[in-house]
């Protein structure tokens, strides 16, 4: 039977890094449970700000690029003068 892929990624990829945080808590130092914690966070957020830029590239329309490229009036509002 094909595993759950939710599950997979809980008990192999979640749950570790539960139980070191755990660990590190419990039975080494507090200041080293924290430097985990801000570690994991920059790494995510820095994975999470890929997946987005990637995300923003990949769903522009080609008339959007045309008409930022052309300088169209969404860019920039012109007094009339």
């Amino acid at each position: 039977m094909f595993p759950n892929p939710i599950e997979i990624v809980c008990v192999d990829v979640v749950q570790p890094i539960i139980d070191f945080l755990g660990y590190l808590l419990v039975e080494v130092h507090f200041i080293a449970f924290l430097a985990f914690v801000a570690l994991l966070g920059i790494f995510l957020g820095l994975i999470l700000g890929i997946v987005s830029v990637i995300w923003y590239k990949l769903t522009r329309d080609e008339k959007t690029e045309q008409r930022l490229t052309e300088g169209g009036d969404s860019a920039v509002v012109k007094k009339n003068a």
